[in-house]
């Protein structure tokens, strides 16, 4: 903490790493250093506005998880000024660290000076990887990878090309699993479910499918016959019987959605809230309409482009 030069008296705070929390001082009003905020931190104080240094607010992050992520979730600001310096803020519908043009002064307090600095702050403190859709990356590696699916409480595999991509990625089934999976509910009794009947499913899905790359970089979904589920595999783009280039293809063709009225059926967003776009049928307009799916559940009027849309339901585009 320095109070600089200027005679000015403004009320700043400033982190004392020998007592672990935030003490107010009187500023001089130019030059002093980072360590000096307009708004305190201290016990049971909320926050209330204001420019946070970068390198202040990453002391705050394991003892104000709430200030921290107040901060992440705010929408990036670059500022009145015209300076045009390159920075980054986190983007929590996303849970990646973008880059974006500062102006160079004011602005928001979800700024950074590098990604490797708002990983450190928001990374933990805001972005359940849960939740988030995967995301291959923008690379050209082929690694492969897991990833967590709240539709179905499991962990899949998937490629990842070596960058990018976001925080739902991990590196082994085990490390996705503690980390992400629902813990199975105990029950002192167990009563066996009335089987129900099911459509026939069609040849193709009970054809095996192989996970290995045939080079066209494509996501595409298969049926696990197995666990009646319907899977990403990533590494697609083949001709094969068991491969789908949406989701919602394969679920009409051998998953939940099969034997469905898809396109009669109400719009049902789900309980999650990834805010993933969508398209649905709206028989009201006779035409197919974009939505935002919460990224688990849900109804089966779900396609993942216009074309799917209005080749299975038909109509025009929104």
């Amino acid at each position: 903490m320095l109070a600089g030069p200027c005679d000015d008296s403004q009320m700043r705070w400033f982190y004392d790493p020998s007592s672990d929390s935030c003490s107010q001082f009187t500023y001089g009003g130019c030059e002093g250093n980072d360590n000096r905020v307009v708004v305190g931190i201290g016990d049971g104080e909320d926050w209330e506005g204001g420019n946070w240094a970068s390198s202040n607010l990453t002391h705050t992050t394991k003892h104000n998880a709430s200030v921290v992520s107040h901060v992440c979730k705010q929408a990036k600001d670059e500022g009145p000024c015209q300076s045009y310096v390159t920075k980054v803020y986190f983007d929590a519908a996303t849970g990646r660290c973008r880059e974006f043009s500062y102006g160079g002064c004011l602005g928001g307090a979800n700024r950074f000076s590098t990604v490797e600095e708002c990983n450190q702050v928001c990374e933990t403190a805001v972005a359940d990887p849960c939740v988030l859709p995967p995301e291959a990356g923008t690379c050209s590696d082929y690694i492969r990878q897991w990833y967590y699916d709240p539709a179905y409480d499991q962990c899949n595999q998937f490629a990842f090309t070596g960058c990018g991509g976001n925080a739902n990625r991990f590196e082994t089934r085990r490390d996705c699993e503690s980390r992400c999976k629902r813990p199975e509910l105990r029950t002192t009794t167990t009563v066996a479910p009335q089987p129900q009947p099911q459509p026939q499913a069609e040849p193709e899905c009970k054809t095996p499918t192989s996970l290995e790359p045939c080079g066209n970089n494509v996501t595409v979904f298969y049926y696990d016959a197995e666990s009646r589920r319907c899977l990403v595999s990533g590494f697609g783009g083949c001709e094969h019987p068991n491969s789908y280039r949406t989701e919602e293809e394969c679920e009409r063709t051998c998953g939940a959605f099969r034997g469905l009225d898809v396109c009669g059926a109400r719009l049902d967003p789900g309980p999650c809230r990834a805010s993933i776009p969508k398209i649905y049928w709206d028989d009201i307009s006779g035409s197919c309409q974009p939505y935002a799916y919460g990224g688990c559940n849900g109804g089966p009027n779900r396609f993942s482009n216009v074309e799917e849309c209005e080749s299975v339901c038909g109509g025009t585009g929104p």
